[in-house]
């Protein structure tokens, strides 16, 4: 057996995967016509050879030269390895020449026209002119537009004039006590409008912000309010029980109140320089403790102009602020839109863990512009409605690796939404590389080109650059660079090096893997250091191996990232001290007082001892797989609530057993499969949220949170023989009237088409659209105009619809699917008549025998797009049951909802709502005049268009401006503040009628009137609301 082949079979790879990726031959030949020898009169015409290879090169010496062949599965990169080789070996040829002085690492090997076109690449020289820093410009946006809304968070809402003022007024307080250029400032806050302030404000004085989250372990907090040295802190009183003790030196000044007006409320106006810091964020370290990266007041500015003038934000975009302050992605959802006059919604806190919570957000608010780690964007889009994000403009990522089905995953659930990947280290001011993401078939997503004023370089081992293709650890130089590590002259100065390109400039080691494309994009491929990134969040392998090592019981300890259920997860494995026992619940509780959760391994595996190689070192790959349920002590769940957690627990984590006791989190658990539980739950009918398992972690005391767990039950309406005639909701009057006014338009037909093959029993499917019509009055309702003059609705017994079939057949083949799409346009624009027939209509088309076209139109004054989605499944089922002589689906013969005389007064005064809507500076919405002129044509825009331009000019949505009336509407008709609107969150009730299917989150009615006051203006609970959202 050959050697190569042997050693394949012993590696234990797959025979597809090769034992090297690169292969050289070195061949002596005598020259001549390269025939063989004995080969007389016969000469070689052409020749191919092939290897398994990716990539193979051969140098063949024919005497009195040599010859150079490279065979690579891309052409072209076959040819840039021969010129490559072609240079180095002229340079080493000139080498040798001149003495054999140069090492040969300092050969060139790339030629001079390949050398220009990675500089290129690599600088971004864009330069934006010297101005005013960022916060200068938030006042100026101030100045402008005092009365827009700047800031919203939950109930309250703060105009720029306000928010501006608010932090003048804390700024002179801070500057009061000594605050200013150099001086570093403690934030100790939750997501809030104080928190917004409070990062104003220490920009203002002059100040640099360091963020402290309230939720990492005490030890920590402490370690870095010393490390920074900030001598003031600010925070809330309700927060005082999560802190640690301060030092003394530390001022801590609550912030439940705005600051005096004697403060002072003008401008500050502290000198300040673009080389002054602006904030400094901690990130994990490899010696066991965070480091404070320090950021300058240039390099911000720099990085968000960069933005503006890339993705141009409007006074009319929002913006959601939704990531920890402690993460510098946070810094430019603060600060860019207010620089900008955009709207900034902050989310609450833990809301950004949650895709239902940020859905509702995102619908409640119109927002416009997001920003998601990778591993949350997927858990985004496989649980959050997306129906409810068409306000969405730009999704950006950033901080790990953006897999293709993640971008493939937005374009076919968002595709209104552009999205942009991004890169950039904490040690640069947030991101230093852009990439627009856009279908191009590849299947890995690129980082990108630098950003203005920054470069980007590929450099090897030697630090010369990286030809195209060749990975090589990125080097970023520029004004986006840091300042350096705060107090950590020796580690700024490992990885803050001088340029070896001679300009006086340094260069930040990434620690990341990356080479260029042949397009000029880098690619992402990973780390050369034990770093490494869970869910987004930057993890020095290291830290976590020291707080390990702390710990007295524990001899030995590793960290290592593995692959779980639900991607990347943190495994620890440990060995005892002799005559120690480790336990490791106690264990990880240990590691949780000094390391924010994030940082805490999901499981921890104890060894008798680490497994070394044959020189003695630690072999990780030779650590064992974990096993979370090895010496866990099985308590079965007891209960309906508690079993049903344990199932879906076991499913999301794929084990084979969960006890009452087990820890979601020590089983393997994290923040991304907590909302896989949450939704498996909803499914089960119960309702358990991503806190409530953050809170209580154990299967017990989740399931003792939860109580019975049940989802609540909606109260039914109750249903009403049909009434043959009856007057129309305003809904329907209000369609009739549109009618009347334009019978010629189809400006409101809901028209939708489905492409069937295989054998299709037309039968079937003609008894399948009669069963609907008996089933759904609203299908056999007719809008007759009554003795007074107004519209009836008129319920027709026993009409059936006429399902027309056109055969195409007798078409050409080449002009069949233009003559469909032709039919379809003329089916979808002919109009009804709603006096006299059912406003609906079916065809099929038949393109061939196992081809047909089914189309089906409805006029919007029956349907909407959920009724359309349910008169789908209830024909598939209808038709299936017929094919197959199944008893017709439960429910079929149900009778129709006649409409309660409540819900007709509440649809009465909601389309009063429908008049001409402003928004004031609190966003209370009022309603216009009812009277109006008709304008001249109507469009398929429809009358609210010209309505939705000045409500979107404010930010607010259509149906946000209607709830607010319509609820207190429902308020004053019935004695519940429980109304109902909007559309339905879960699947709708299939037997129920067309007029049904939509359905409505509820919201609270208070009686407190909306404040005029834009400064700190609270919403009444219900406006907006939407906490709960059963259907109607």
């Amino acid at each position: 057996m050959p050697p190569l082949s042997l050693a394949l079979k012993c590696s234990g790879l797959p025979g597809t995967t090769p034992l090297f990726s690169s292969l050289l031959n070195y061949r002596y030949g005598r020259g001549g016509d390269g025939a063989p020898a004995g080969w007389e009169g016969i000469s070689v015409l052409s020749a191919r050879e092939r290897t398994t290879y990716p990539v193979a090169m051969s140098v063949n010496d024919q005497g009195g030269g040599f010859t150079l062949a490279a065979q690579a599965a891309d052409a072209d990169h076959a040819r840039r390895l021969c010129l490559y080789l072609e240079q180095a070996l002229q340079a080493m040829v000139q080498a040798l020449a001149e003495g054999g002085r140069t090492r040969a690492c300092g050969l060139d090997l790339l030629p001079p026209q390949a050398l220009l076109q990675l500089q290129r690449w690599s600088t971004n020289t864009r330069r934006f002119d010297e101005g005013p820093p960022v916060h200068r410009m938030f006042e100026a946006r101030a100045a402008q537009a005092p009365e827009a809304i700047a800031l919203v968070c939950a109930d309250q809402v703060l105009c720029y004039g306000e928010l501006n003022h608010r932090a003048n007024r804390l700024a002179h307080a801070l500057m009061a006590r000594g605050v200013g250029p150099e001086s570093r400032v403690g934030i100790a806050m939750e997501r809030s409008i104080g928190m917004v302030v409070a990062l104003l404000a220490v920009l203002k004085a002059g100040a640099a912000y360091v963020p402290l989250d309230p939720d990492y372990p005490a030890e920590r907090l402490r370690y870095m309010v010393d490390d920074s040295g900030i001598a003031l802190l600010l925070t809330h009183g309700h927060l005082g029980a999560r802190m640690p003790q301060w030092p003394e030196a530390v001022q801590v000044m609550e912030l439940d109140e705005p600051a005096p007006e004697e403060a002072g409320s003008a401008n500050p106006d502290p000198a300040l320089s673009a080389e002054n810091l602006v904030y400094v964020i901690y990130t994990s370290g490899s010696t066991g403790r965070p480091k404070g990266a320090a950021n300058r007041h240039g390099s911000l500015r720099n990085r968000l102009l960069w933005m503006q003038q890339a993705y141009g934000l409007q006074p009319s975009d929002v913006v959601l602020q939704k990531t920890p302050f402690g993460f510098d992605v946070s810094v430019w959802e603060f600060f860019w839109p207010l620089m900008h006059g955009a709207r900034l919604v902050l989310a609450g806190p833990g809301e950004h863990r949650d895709p239902e919570r940020l859905a509702e957000l995102i619908e409640r608010h119109g927002v416009t512009t997001l920003h998601f780690v990778p591993s949350m964007l997927q858990a985004f889009l496989q649980h959050a409605d997306l129906a409810r994000c068409a306000s969405l403009q730009r999704i950006f990522c950033s901080g790990e690796a953006l897999p293709a089905e993640a971008q493939a995953g937005v374009f076919a659930g968002l595709p209104q939404a552009g999205l942009f990947n991004l890169y950039g280290p904490t040690e640069a001011a947030i991101d230093v590389t852009h990439w627009s993401c856009r279908d191009d078939g590849r299947s890995q997503v690129p980082i990108g080109r630098p950003i203005s004023q920054t470069g980007a370089h590929v450099l090897d081992a030697d630090l010369g650059p990286a030809p195209v293709g060749v990975a090589g650890e990125l080097y970023l130089s520029g004004a986006n660079l840091a300042r350096g590590y705060l107090h950590r002259p020796a580690l700024s100065a490992e990885r803050f090096v001088a340029s070896p390109f001679g300009d006086g400039e340094r260069l930040y080691r990434t620690g990341d893997l990356v080479r260029w494309r042949v397009d000029g994009e880098l690619e992402y491929l990973g780390r050369i250091d034990q770093q490494v990134k869970i869910r987004g969040l930057r993890i020095e392998l290291g830290e976590v191996e020291a707080q390990l090592l702390a710990q007295p019981q524990v001899q030995e300890a590793v960290a290592v990232a593995r692959q779980g259920p639900g991607g990347m997860r943190l495994v620890g494995y440990v060995s005892a001290r002799p005559g120690q026992a480790i336990d490791v619940q106690a264990l990880r509780a240990a590691l949780a007082r000094t390391l924010p959760e994030y940082m805490v391994p999901a499981l921890i595996v104890q060894l008798d001892a680490m497994p070394l190689n044959a020189n003695g070192k630690l072999d990780r790959k030779a650590l064992p797989e974990p096993d979370a349920q090895a010496d866990a002590g099985h308590e079965a769940p007891q209960g309906p609530v508690e079993q049903t957690l344990a199932r879906i627990w076991a499913q999301v984590l794929g084990i084979e057993r969960v006890g009452r006791q087990d820890n979601f989190f020590a089983l393997g658990g994290d923040s991304i499969l907590s909302l896989r539980v949450a939704s498996l739950a909803r499914q089960r009918g119960l309702q358990v949220s991503p806190a409530q398992i953050f809170e209580n972690q154990s299967l017990a005391a989740v399931a003792q949170a939860l109580g019975d767990g049940r989802l609540p039950s909606l109260e039914g309406i109750a249903r009403h023989a049909a009434q043959p005639v009856r007057a129309p909701s305003s809904a329907e009057a209000r369609q009739w009237f549109l009618w009347r006014l334009e019978p010629d338009s189809s400006a409101y037909h809901i028209a939708a088409t489905w492409t069937l093959r295989g054998a299709l029993d037309r039968e079937a499917l003609r008894r399948s659209f009669a069963a609907l019509a008996l089933r759904h009055e609203a299908l056999r309702t007719v809008f007759p105009q009554g003795p007074s003059g107004q519209p009836q609705a008129v319920v027709l017994e026993g009409a059936q619809p006429d399902l027309r079939v056109i055969d195409l057949t007798v078409v050409p083949q080449p002009q069949r699917r233009a003559n469909a799409a032709a039919e379809l346009q003329r089916l979808a624009g002919t109009t009804f008549d709603l006096a006299a027939d059912p406003p609906w209509r079916v065809s099929l088309l038949a393109l061939g025998p196992d081809e047909h076209r089914l189309a089906v139109v409805m006029h919007h004054i029956i349907s909407d797009g959920q009724s359309m989605q349910i008169l789908v499944q209830e024909l598939l089922a209808l038709y299936l049951a017929g094919v197959q002589a199944a008893p017709p689906a439960e429910g079929a013969g149900a009778p129709p909802l006649a409409p309660p005389s409540l819900l007709r007064r509440l649809c009465r005064v909601a389309a009063q709502v429908d008049g001409q809507c402003r928004a004031c500076a609190a966003a209370a919405l009022l309603a216009g005049p009812a009277g109006r002129r008709t304008p001249p044509a109507a469009t398929a825009r429809g009358p609210s268009a010209a309505r939705r331009r000045p409500l979107r000019g404010r930010g607010v949505a259509i149906r946000v401006a209607r709830h607010p009336r319509a609820a207190a509407a429902c308020r004053r008709a019935c004695p519940r503040h429980d109304p109902v609107h909007g559309a339905a969150h879960g699947p709708a009730d299939p037997a129920v009628s067309l007029q049904r299917t939509a359905g409505h989150p509820r919201g609270r009615a208070d009686r407190q009137p909306p404040s005029a006051r834009c400064g700190g203006h609270r919403r009444p609970a219900g406006q907006h609301s939407g906490a709960a959202r059963p259907s109607a």
